[in-house]
């Protein structure tokens, strides 16, 4: 890959180090970066560059692409302010601007600021084509996608190496067709993105970019197509730890290959990276990663104990002490391990982390205190000051969950603690960070399509809030305050269980049973995990008024009733086709749609990775147990896990025995990407009905399709 030539460089007046420099060695060391960015060298290259950025901060080309390469290995706070420094101290310095334009593309958000960097730095260098390629990027980052196409078209000639321009052209054309979070391109315009990223490789055959690029999509998309990209790539560059991820991944995904003979490339792949890069602590990281995706946890374990000798201080060491004490309770949830070994354990492994003297990572920080949050929010042996102590860490670090930190935690303080006026203040606290959190994936990440959306989540989040301010000034007996907040709670999101349950107690408290009775009610229907508290609520309701539960057998039946109606609504007006597929089964049996053949067909996506659809698989063999002598009815699933070693021995364990077969990539060529996700197919092979995400009473439900598909002519 050709360097970009620094002979446009205009004179900026900067400060000369106290260090003795020469200025060939550090144009060679700045070229030098720049190749390790796009070969994402990242790890090396930030050890590297940030040695010779503090020796020689003026070198503005250096701490440029230092910025990133922080960036783009997932450091984007460090690569802002890194990029803000220099902006700062440089001001006029065409790096700086370039520098900030790549920061803000990676962290997201300041969209403005981000196209008046990547316009000043153009504006200084017209004709520098790392000035060209920024300015493209961050019209594709920043919601100017047409033109960055079109950016790209029109300066293209002007370079010698034209590969980033057209690498980001390629790029920006699939995330317009839908990318990966949508529909996949269709055949004629996946041939057009291909065709540019072969002009790319054309440019300039060593671009791995022009490589991985398309060998993702194809990954994604489950085309066979991906592995030869990947594998070349990993060719172009050796020391790219995210690409070696994609590429061990296509090994697993090989039909046609024997797993001993996968595991001993992964591992090749594996050692000769450890070898070359093992003394930095990401690319360890990565190893264990793959090992992960193996099932291979005692050489998880070696990877895990070398972090933690050589690097504790790093952020790797910080994730290996967190999967540890996930790993004492694995998929147990951690409320059920009261006065247990493994409790204990789990709580003391907790406290050691959160007393560690620092923290790299604040949002890892977050998930302790959220876990042990959850730990002992239902201990009756908790003392207040602990939780207190303990939500209070919650909602200053947690950063990704507000309606559990902010929600839940002020709740936990009311019905638990006599500390009122803290539990106020977080739950208003919420209110604003909820709103932040809503605004953020609006505004950074894109997440809304239309205002209804936005409108949706928004009322979603503050719900929760809305609902804990008035659950607190209710255990405080502040009624009026309560049903103030309740109320708007509800009005927000008529859906929210807790706060039917809420709203219940408080008519209840105030003597107005039948307003009680109401919400008790429609909180009864609400289907969510874990116990219903309006069911208890209603139960010993009827018994003090009624004497007997006839009431809640009604309700149950009038609910009943009401999900069918709902079920047999959301039939396909007009059934769709299914794509063919030939997929193995566990034992390596092939199982084709056409061996399904004028069946009513069940087919359920999932993978252990998936907690909702490891939720609803005791109902979901149930459901195989019922159909399985029927010899109209197949009920299969498609397992979606990287390593399908791990299968076999979780459904030994589990005590499954519903058929399985293994995803190839079909899940993404019929754009599958809610888990978990049911079809049921009619006898003509097509589908009649689609359930995306959890089912509480899954066999009931299921057993209305598979019926009412059973009697069609």
């Amino acid at each position: 890959m050709t360097a970009a030539s620094d002979s446009a460089k205009p004179h900026t007046s900067v400060p000369q180090h106290s260090a003795v420099r020469n200025e060939d060695t550090l144009k060679a060391a700045a070229a030098k970066f720049r190749a390790m960015y796009f070969t994402e060298d990242l790890d090396a290259g930030i050890h590297e560059s940030q040695a010779l950025a503090t020796q020689f901060p003026d070198a503005t080309d250096i701490r440029a692409w230092l910025v990133l390469m922080l960036g783009r290995n997932n450091h984007s706070e460090d690569a802002l302010k890194e990029a803000d420094a220099l902006n700062t101290a440089y001001p006029d310095d065409p790096w700086s601007a370039f520098a900030l334009a790549g920061a803000l593309n990676y962290a997201g958000g300041r969209d403005e600021e981000a196209l008046t960097a990547s316009e000043r730095a153009l504006h200084a260098w017209p004709h520098h084509p790392d000035m060209l390629w920024m300015r493209a990027e961050t019209l594709r980052h920043h919601g100017h996608k047409a033109d960055a196409i079109a950016f790209v078209d029109a300066h293209r000639h002007r370079v010698a190496n034209p590969a980033e321009l057209l690498v980001t052209k390629a790029t920006t054309m699939y995330e317009v067709a839908g990318g990966r979070g949508g529909q996949p391109p269709d055949a004629e315009t996946m041939a057009a993105i291909s065709a540019v990223f072969a002009e790319a490789r054309a440019a300039d055959p060593s671009n791995p970019i022009a490589h991985v690029r398309p060998g993702i999509y194809y990954q994604w998309q489950g085309s066979p197509e991906a592995y030869a990209f990947l594998k070349r790539a990993v060719e172009l560059a050796p020391y790219s730890t995210s690409i070696r991820r994609h590429y061990w991944w296509e090994i697993w995904k090989q039909r046609d290959k024997e797993a001993t003979a996968k595991l001993e490339d992964m591992e090749q792949s594996m050692a000769a990276l450890v070898r070359e890069r093992g003394q930095y602590p990401g690319v360890l990281m990565a190893v264990w990663i793959g090992y992960e995706q193996q099932g291979l946890t005692d050489k998880q374990h070696t990877i895990s104990e070398r972090i933690l000798r050589d690097f504790p201080a790093s952020p790797e060491a910080e994730w290996m002490l967190v999967e540890q004490y996930r790993a004492v309770v694995g998929k147990e949830d951690p409320a059920k391990l009261h006065g247990t070994p493994k409790e204990a354990e789990y709580r003391r492994q907790l406290r050691a982390f959160l007393a560690r003297p620092h923290h790299r990572q604040m949002t890892l920080l977050g998930d302790a205190y959220r876990s042990l949050f959850s730990s002992l929010k239902d201990d009756a042996t908790t003392t207040p000051e602990d939780l207190l102590t303990v939500v209070q860490g919650m909602a200053r670090y947690e950063g990704i969950n507000p309606h559990v930190a902010f929600a839940q935690g002020a709740i936990t303080l009311a019905e638990r603690t006599p500390y009122f006026r803290e539990a106020e203040r977080i739950a208003r606290d919420g209110i604003v960070e909820g709103t932040k959190k809503i605004d953020e994936q609006r505004d950074v990440y894109k997440t809304y399509k239309t205002q209804e959306e936005y409108d949706r989540s928004f009322n979603w989040m503050t719900a929760f809030m809305d609902d804990a301010l008035g659950w607190v000034f209710f255990k405080e007996g502040r009624l009026a305050d309560a049903e103030r907040e309740l109320t708007q709670a509800y009005q927000r999101n008529v859906q929210n269980r807790d706060n039917l349950y809420h709203l219940g107690q408080l008519y209840e408290a105030m003597g107005r049973e039948e307003r009680a009775e109401h919400y008790y009610l429609e909180g009864l229907a609400v289907q969510m995990p874990g116990p219903n508290p309006n069911e208890g609520a209603l139960q010993k309701l009827y018994t003090t008024r009624d004497g007997n539960l006839s009431g809640i057998e009604q309700a149950k039946a009038k609910d009943r009733e009401k999900r069918k109606a709902q079920v047999f609504q959301s039939r396909l007006p007009m059934p769709e086709a299914v794509l063919p597929f030939e997929l193995k089964r566990l034992d390596g049996t092939r199982v084709t749609l056409v061996d399904l053949k004028e069946k009513v067909v069940v087919i359920n996506y999932w993978g252990i990775w998936c907690g909702w659809c490891v939720e609803e698989m005791p109902e979901f063999q149930q459901l195989h147990e019922r159909y399985q002598h029927d010899p109209g009815v197949v009920v299969l699933t498609i397992n979606n896990d990287r390593n399908p070693e791990t299968v076999p021995p979780w459904m030994t364990q589990q005590g499954y025995t519903f058929p399985v077969l293994l995803d190839d990539g079909y899940a993404g060529r019929v754009n599958v990407h809610a888990f978990p996700t049911t079809w049921f197919l009619d006898r003509h092979g097509r589908i009649a009905f689609k359930k995306e995400g959890w089912t509480k009473e899954l066999l009931e439900e299921f057993s209305w399709r598979i019926d009412v598909l059973k009697t069609d002519e």
